[in-house]
């Protein structure tokens, strides 16, 4: 018997782990030898390894071990004997038959899964039993397939079977797990699919075999979709990101306008994530195809159409965006993705005119998303216009918080004084929401230094509410520059308020060392 499952199986006993050495010891003694091994010796030892431990439980079990054609049937007539044996009893019985490795005995195994995982026993336990099954090989399909089938057993442990399923299967049988991919209950559903590219990627013959039973099988008619959409994930999931086959695929399915839109949704999606070739031009036609005026109105179009821009490199995508005008799309999906694969303008008045036309869309995550684009340095005009957005007491204050932290976050990446000035304010305008305040001391320690820590540490102290005070405290920690002076008596001084106190000493022990970690 292999040590590990050896030590395995004694542990889950509570006994002392059996190295493979001292079974060898025992079995080969003179006085295992000196006569032969008999049904009464047997039923003898048996004995000795329900009632005893130590020597003379490793001795009695060596010799069953090495005489399994004598001790089995004792054993399976001791498991099924009334009345039953007791669980101490019975784990032990089944740790000495499943050394056996006997093809036979999986159904019994099984049996010792479920019992144990409907008392609820350990999982490190359970697992002990789940590796002997295992280490079954193909003999073990039928024992383990019930137990994945078994409704009684929480989805965690019928997905961990499931896995130990396709480790066996054979592998000139695998277009059978196939057939199951993409369906049934969600935990069930993704440990296929991650257990079938765990042995493709193990062995290049088996990824190949794999691979032709998956074509093979997307070919056909007959498929459900969600099977479809699975297999084809799972295609570009187990072969390397340069397999021109994988591509003529997934560009395949793709192509195809007659199957279902989760199938062609799914052949994006797995596409997408691989590099795309040199002038590939699938996503393109996509993007023009779906998202044209007209066709972006369907809702399958348009979802199609906004799949292939997201995946689309930046550069490519830049063409097609100008061409249909997408950064006005009134799908507001359309138009944020569209912002996010272009390149904000450099040019001063261009850039006013990319934050103007992108603030007047009516839905907050295509404002916030024009607003992620814009990198510094940034002249006033721009800072006061970010500025303006973020500020919900000025007129063009945009009511969203989520706009209003994507505006100060994008001044934050202005730099320079003026922008640091005009945080300062948002950050100590008493008026404004906590979220607003606190993005900007967010925005100043990220990207101003021990400047813009002090400022927040001087916030901090003249601050009166803990919500602000907790955040801000928070925020000192993102940057080891904020380990200023005044930083330290800031900090120290709001330990004095107990709603406070823990959150300090996080970013005391986060900036400082050695005596200012503590304060006075």
């Amino acid at each position: 018997m292999p040590p590990l499952i050896a030590g395995l199986l004694a542990c889950a006993l509570g006994i002392a782990p059996i190295h493979e050495a001292d079974l060898d010891t025992f079995a080969d003694a003179p006085e295992a030898a000196a006569a032969p091994y008999d049904e009464a010796q047997a039923r003898a030892d048996l004995e000795v390894v329900l009632a005893k431990v130590g020597r003379e439980y490793l001795g009695a079990r060596a010799r069953l071990e090495a005489h399994p054609e004598v001790s089995a049937p004792l054993l399976l007539e001791r498991l099924e004997a009334v009345p039953a044996p007791g669980p101490a009893a019975r784990n032990r019985l089944l740790a000495v038959l499943g050394a056996f490795r006997r093809p036979e005995d999986a159904a019994i195994i099984a049996r010792q899964i479920r019992a144990m995982a409907v008392a609820g026993a350990d999982a490190a336990v359970i697992e002990n039993w789940r590796a002997v099954l295992r280490e079954l090989g193909p003999s073990a399909l039928e024992a383990i397939s019930s137990l994945v089938a078994d409704k009684d057993l929480e989805e965690p442990l019928r997905a961990n079977l499931l896995a130990d399923l396709v480790v066996v299967y054979p592998i000139d049988r695998i277009d059978e797990l196939l057939a199951l991919v993409g369906l049934g209950e969600p935990t069930i559903r993704r440990e296929l699919a991650h257990a079938l590219a765990r042995r493709a990627r193990a062995e290049a013959g088996e990824l190949a075999t794999m691979a032709t039973a998956i074509d093979a099988r997307m070919v056909r008619a007959d498929l459900d979709r969600h099977n479809f959409a699975a297999l084809a994930q799972l295609r570009a999931r187990i072969s390397p990101a340069d397999d021109p086959a994988v591509h003529d695929v997934l560009a395949g399915l793709i192509a195809r306008g007659e199957l279902p839109f989760i199938v062609r949704a799914a052949a994006i999606l797995a596409l997408g994530d691989r590099p795309q070739p040199s002038g590939d031009q699938v996503f393109v036609s996509l993007v023009e195809d779906h998202l044209r005026p007209g066709a972006r109105e369907q809702q399958e179009s348009e979802l199609l159409g906004w799949l292939a821009l997201t995946a689309l490199d930046p550069q490519r995508a830049a063409a097609p965006i100008a061409r249909l005008d997408l950064l006005r799309a009134e799908s507001p999906r359309v138009a944020a993705a569209a912002y996010g694969k272009s390149q904000a303008p450099t040019a001063p008045d261009a850039r006013l005119t990319w934050v103007a036309t992108s603030q007047q869309h009516a839905w907050p995550e295509v404002r916030v998303a024009a607003l992620d684009r814009l990198q510094g340095p940034c002249d006033r005009a721009l800072e006061r216009r970010l500025t303006d957005i973020a500020d919900l007491s000025r007129r063009q204050g945009d009511e969203e918080v989520t706009v209003a932290r994507a505006a100060l976050a994008a001044l934050g990446r202005c730099g320079g004084d003026a922008a640091r000035a005009q945080l300062t304010k948002i950050l100590n305008k008493h008026k404004l929401d906590q979220d607003r305040r606190s993005e900007a001391g967010r925005q100043l320690v990220k990207h101003h230094g021990a400047i813009g820590a002090d400022e927040v540490a001087a916030a901090l102290d003249r601050e009166a509410d803990y919500a602000v005070s907790l955040r801000l405290i928070r925020a000192l920690r993102l940057r080891p520059t904020a380990a200023t002076p005044r930083v330290y008596t800031a900090l120290c001084e709001a330990a004095a308020t107990p709603e406070l106190a823990s959150e300090v000493r996080s970013s005391l022990e986060a900036l400082f060392t050695g005596a200012q970690r503590r304060c006075p």
